[in-house]
C-alpha cells in the first residue's frame, strides 16, 4: 500500500485504532408519553411490541498516528432496521474497520 503525500511531500496521517462504544440515551418522561400516544406506540404508525424508552447510538473514535483523534456517531433505530449497536460494532471490528485502518 503506497502512502499518500501532499504537495510538500508530507505523508498523510494513518488511522491506527478504532474505538467503538455503545450508548443508550433514555427519553425524558414527556417524550415517552408522546411516543406512546401514536397509533403504533412509537409516536407514529409503526407497530411496536415494546415501548421505545430511549435512543441507541454507537460512538466512534478514530486515532491517527500523528496524535489526532476524530469522533463521530451512528444513530441506531432497532425497530426500523433490526440492527443493534452491538451488531454495528461487530461489523466494524470484524469487517469494515480494515478499510479505515492504515
Amino acid at each position: 500500500m503506497s502512502e499518500a503525500a501532499d504537495a510538500a511531500g508530507h505523508c498523510s496521517p494513518k488511522i491506527i485504532h478504532i474505538e467503538l462504544t455503545p450508548v443508550f440515551v433514555p427519553f425524558r418522561e414527556t417524550v415517552k408519553q408522546a411516543m406512546q400516544s401514536g397509533s403504533g406506540g412509537l409516536g407514529m404508525a409503526i407497530a411496536a411490541e415494546e415501548a421505545w424508552l430511549g435512543e441507541d447510538f454507537v460512538i466512534c473514535r478514530l486515532f491517527a498516528d500523528d496524535g489526532n483523534i476524530g469522533t463521530g456517531e451512528a444513530f441506531v433505530w432497532l425497530p426500523e432496521t433490526g440492527v443493534s449497536p452491538e451488531q454495528i460494532i461487530d461489523a466494524v471490528e470484524h469487517a469494515l474497520g480494515r478499510y479505515v485502518l492504515g
